[in-house]
């Protein structure tokens, strides 16, 4: 059901790059109250969110040189430096609390999307302003959360949150590929984040029903989405809160997936499905998106990016850090861009009746300076 605008506030302000505190306390408890401020919070057909994932491109390449519906350039210089201040990229538009984020590597741009209405925005690295790429409403596209790209295939795969749609695009013609219905639908449906195997396979998240999807496009243009795990009967719960949130694909046959309400990393074997609970020590390891690095894996909780460094095998890992920045302002969810930086989206979920302007996202360091 569509929660009501009342009684949300802005969260105060983080330090940037302050050390961790009680990580367990206070990230739990921030994810939690966040989730749920979320939950009561939006009425814009979507109320939470993951995040982009996949390996980290090690080379950048020019931006885009505008964007395909004729409205404002959204050009960039490229990547920042390492050591380069935080820089925020504007979104035009006074309702956009953005949700998603992803970077493809090929163009050097990302694309950013809204949660309120689903239009998605572009913009190369190094840009100050993003452009709209595609437009509110689009093909049924009223609201848009996770995103991730297929660079191989030139595919941008999107999580339509209560519109109970996947979405696919191709980013070379802008043309839609594929809108696929969710079999399960209903209220209690939210269609959240997104990523894509290596066979071109795009899992996707559900935070109100305990089921993982997949889709898929073939060579001739057939498009299919079923649901390909309920994880009832699994390690994972399916009736605690808001349910799996940011998901990626490791590379070696598994995906790692995250609880909201519960901030604990999961790994599922793509061959058999099995479930393991990944040993963080009883670390919560940020509730929305997550990005992957190698081994080394970002959650994203409001305040702060939360780095955890895992075992070859993904089932067990240690937190080893966390990067919080002034500006952040409810951040949702994480793309990772060349020269050891990120994007972090600022959704301003607590901020329904009085958001700041402009919405933003972050280019940013991903770990904080000495």
């Amino acid at each position: 059901p569509r929660p009501m605008r009342t009684a949300c506030h802005p969260a105060r302000p983080a330090d940037r790059h302050r050390p961790r505190r009680s990580p367990r306390r206070l990230a739990v408890g921030v994810a939690l109250v966040g989730a749920l401020l979320l939950a009561a919070c939006d009425d814009g057909g979507s109320d939470d969110g993951g995040a982009d994932g996949g390996p980290d491109p090690t080379t950048a390449t020019s931006a885009p040189t505008g964007d395909s519906t004729g409205t404002t350039s959204a050009t960039g210089t490229g990547a920042l430096a390492p050591d380069a201040p935080t820089q925020a990229i504007a979104l035009p538009g006074d309702q956009v609390f953005p949700e998603g984020v992803a970077y493809d590597e090929v163009s050097g741009a990302f694309f950013v999307s809204s949660s309120e209405d689903g239009t998605i925005y572009r913009a190369g690295l190094g840009a100050t302003e993003a452009g709209e790429y595609l437009p509110a409403g689009a093909d049924g596209r009223t609201a848009a959360l996770g995103m991730a790209v297929d660079a191989q295939r030139r595919r941008l795969w999107i999580a339509g949150g209560a519109s109970q749609t996947v979405f696919a695009y191709d980013l070379d013609t802008d043309e839609l590929l594929a809108a696929l219905p969710v079999p399960d639908g209903g209220d209690a449906s939210l269609v959240n984040d997104v990523t894509v195997t290596d066979d071109g396979d795009a899992y996707v998240t559900n935070s109100g029903l305990p089921v993982i999807y997949r889709a898929s496009i073939t060579d001739d243009g057939s498009a299919d989405l079923e649901v390909w795990l309920d994880h009832t009967d699994t390690a994972i719960p399916a009736d605690t809160g808001i349910l799996l949130n940011g998901i990626v694909a490791t590379g070696d046959g598994h995906l790692l997936t995250v609880h909201t309400a519960t901030q604990q990393l999961y790994r599922i074997d793509l061959a058999t499905k099995d479930v393991v609970a990944v040993d963080t020590g009883g670390e919560p390891v940020g509730g929305d998106g997550l990005a992957i690095d190698g081994t080394t894996v970002f959650g994203v909780s409001p305040t702060s990016v939360i780095r955890t460094e895992l075992a070859d095998d993904f089932a067990s890992g240690e937190v080893v850090g966390e990067t919080t920045d002034e500006a952040f302002a409810f951040a949702t969810t994480i793309a990772l861009v060349p020269d050891g930086r990120m994007l972090v989206v600022n959704a301003q979920f607590t901020a329904r009746q009085d958001p700041v302007l402009p919405f933003t996202v972050l280019d940013l360091a991903r770990t904080p300076a000495g």
